[in-house]
């Protein structure tokens, strides 16, 4: 039993985050992006770009330009870049994995 207890208080190892999103409102009414990575590295922007890339596509603008607002106030452009470079591969690789077979057959309809 005191081997239960004293695993619930024991420090459990951390994951390093790569990349991590958080999206909220305050009540000002204004939206906030918080994002974290570990560093600027290739890794870190690509799944960065991975997160944005699950969002609809309306979203997606309204977070890169959040993104890009925080960064500029940064002087830090070619990390936006980056991002905006590797969200173009997922898209481009998302529109190919799209079947054209229409959603009801015509010999259906008669």
């Amino acid at each position: 039993m005191f081997k239960r207890i004293r695993n619930a208080f024991k420090k459990k190892k951390e994951e390093k985050v790569v990349c991590g999103i958080t999206i909220y409102n305050q009540e000002d009414g204004e939206t906030y992006v918080d994002v974290r990575m570990s560093d600027h590295s290739d890794k870190s922007l690509h799944s960065c770009a991975n997160i944005i890339s699950m969002f609809n596509p309306s979203s997606v603008i309204q977070i890169l330009s959040i993104i890009k607002m925080q960064l500029d106030k940064t002087d830090d452009k070619e990390t936006y870049y980056k991002i905006v470079e590797n969200l173009s591969e997922f898209i481009v690789e998302s529109d190919t994995e799209i079947e054209e077979d229409p959603c009801i057959n015509p010999s259906d309809v008669l």
